[in-house]
């Protein structure tokens, strides 16, 4: 019995060293700025979670969760822009957590958020402009008003864009995943080198579509009224299109087939193969190397 007491306090010891390194108490830091003085928000963030949405707050307020003995990142109005800036961080344990939340009603002129290895989450939002950059980790924008421009760029991760009103709307990632849905406006472009675009309920004047290696699919709940083009090395091309609707596809794959179920127009290695229906001109170029292209409605 004695023995059985005396290995327990011993494997108790052992692990209660072993997890203490993992119990690093938390600090929190929080900021405040008046709405009128802000018309810019630029984050440099190493890694961790960075939030931004709309909230019930007469400020802006930066609140600012991390390890106690994590770098603490630095908040200040530069010239119209509320700048906040972290250190990269020594290890990968340590956490930053930043959550901004602005005013109901206030539009921000330019949002520029740039990270190393962070989850970046925006909902809400009211902005002219919103680029996000990240090496590594999860993108998602969910219900904003973006008047000129929504730029996202990720060398690995997934990206997930839903509910957003906006001219001109960018997505590229290298290795990730992209997924769209209930997206108004005039220009959608979507481009990753490895992995799947999936894009649903889009409503865009024209579109520009490209992976080198996935599948790409689009559904479009308004016809597109501009020349757009879609291209793969290597994955299935879906598209469909609101019923009743005219187009002019212009359809190229080397090892593939090739439906419209519009116009009952098939092939199999066709180049510059012109399927028209109901006597479209509004012209869609689909490329694919190795894959199989389709046209639908609904």
């Amino acid at each position: 019995m004695k023995k059985i007491i005396s290995f327990l306090s011993v494997l108790s010891f052992f692990l209660s060293a072993l997890f203490a390194v993992d119990l690093v108490p938390e600090e929190k830091i929080t900021y405040s700025f008046k709405p009128e003085q802000v018309q810019n928000l630029e984050v440099n963030f190493s890694a961790g979670k960075l939030s931004v949405q709309e909230a019930f707050t007469s400020d802006i307020t930066v609140t600012i969760t991390k390890d106690y003995d994590a770098p603490s990142p630095t908040a200040k109005i530069d010239k119209g822009t509320l700048v906040i800036k972290t250190k990269l961080l020594s290890s990968y344990k340590k956490q930053v957590s930043i959550l901004i939340e602005i005013p109901f009603g206030k539009k921000l002129e330019d949002i520029k958020l740039t990270s190393v290895s962070a989850n970046i989450f925006l909902k809400n939002l009211n902005a002219k402009i919103i680029t996000t950059t990240t090496a590594s980790g999860m993108t998602q924008v969910e219900k904003c008003n973006i008047s000129s421009h929504l730029k996202i760029g990720a060398a690995s991760g997934k990206v997930s864009v839903s509910g957003i009103k906006g001219n001109n709307v960018t997505i590229s990632t290298v290795n990730g995943i992209i997924d769209l849905e209930d997206l108004s406006a005039k220009l959608c472009r979507t481009e990753t080198a490895n992995g799947r675009i999936s894009c649903k309920k889009i409503k865009t004047d024209g579109f520009e579509a490209q992976t080198m290696n996935g599948s790409i699919e689009y559904q479009f709940d308004k016809m597109i009224e501009n020349d757009s083009w879609v291209k793969t090395t290597s994955g299935t091309i879906d598209l469909v299109f609101p019923k009743g609707k005219g187009y002019k596809a212009i359809v190229t794959t080397q090892s593939g087939e090739f439906i419209d179920k519009n116009t009952n127009i098939t092939g199999v290695q066709c180049e510059d193969l012109e399927s028209r229906y109901k006597n479209g001109n509004v012209e869609i170029k689909i490329n694919t190397k190795s894959g199989n292209i389709n046209i639908d409605s609904e």
